[in-house]
């Protein structure tokens, strides 16, 4: 992994983390100053997950929960949405009150337009 993706993922977990009330935004902030710290001297540092554990931030258990949120996120990323049971087949349009999609339900062949809007904020 090259180490502006390795940073990319860090911030990632870091977001999530964060968002999910794991840790604090400071606690994430001090560990991404670590690794920054330790690329000026030219040392790969460790993943953001890893630092935090040892600082105690974050259990072991907590790691692996946000690593598989932001696993989730990543392939949500893609633009792919996934709907379990459901085969995307395109956007029929999109609009202020959210996207249609035209999804088809496997092994069927029957279609209809589902919208999906955008999270609350």
């Amino acid at each position: 992994m090259s180490t502006d993706a390795g940073s990319k993922a860090d911030y990632t977990f870091g977001q999530i983390a964060i968002r999910e009330n794991i840790c604090t935004f400071e606690q994430v902030k001090e560990c991404l100053d670590i690794q920054a710290k330790l690329r000026t001297l030219g040392i790969e540092p460790k993943k953001l997950g890893e630092i935090l554990i040892e600082k105690g931030y974050l259990s072991p258990e907590q790691a692996v929960a946000v690593a598989k949120a932001q696993t989730a996120s990543t392939s949500a990323g893609s633009g792919k949405l996934n709907i379990p049971g459901y085969d995307l087949i395109s956007k029929i349009g999109q609009g202020a009150m959210g996207t249609v999609l035209r999804p088809s339900s496997s092994p069927w062949t029957a279609w209809w337009p589902s919208r999906c809007s955008p999270p609350s904020t």
